[in-house]
């Protein structure tokens, strides 16, 4: 099993971050990928439970995630759906006040599909990598 964990600060309140986290297609900036909602979640949220996002990550090749769990300002929970090389994927955004901001530790584990030699410490260490590029822009962008 491989494992991501993350922690970044936001100068910025909890609710703000969460707003940009959470909605599909402002994630997708924050990431640098095309991502779309393909379902509206099931809660009365377009971006909660229940809802379907698709990050088209080259010509030809996208994922599916759904959202698992969604508590506002708090909690996201998603897995990869369809079009992946993964199983057992969980990815969890944990947000938390902190003194002058938020707190958020975004943690992902997976296993492949297929016994690659080094196809998931190659999978884990680029989603680390785009993730906390991303993130870290967003937090420079906000103070």
């Amino acid at each position: 099993m491989q494992e991501i964990y993350l922690e970044q600060t936001f100068n910025a309140p909890r609710k703000q971050i969460f707003g940009i986290l959470s909605d599909h297609e402002k994630l997708g900036d924050v990431l640098g990928a095309k991502i779309t909602r393909i379902r509206n979640g099931d809660d009365g949220n377009v971006n909660g439970k229940g809802s379907v996002r698709k990050l088209s990550l080259a010509p030809g090749l996208a994922i599916e995630e759904t959202i698992t769990t969604c508590t506002p300002d708090s909690l996201i929970e998603y897995t990869i759906s369809k079009g992946s090389p993964l199983k057992n994927h969980k990815g969890t955004l944990e947000f938390s006040d902190v003194a002058g901001g938020t707190q958020l530790r975004y943690r992902i584990v997976f296993d492949t599909k297929y016994p690659i030699p080094f196809l998931g410490a190659g999978i884990r260490f680029g989603l680390e990598k785009a993730i906390g590029f991303g993130l870290g822009k967003l937090a420079k962008s906000l103070h």
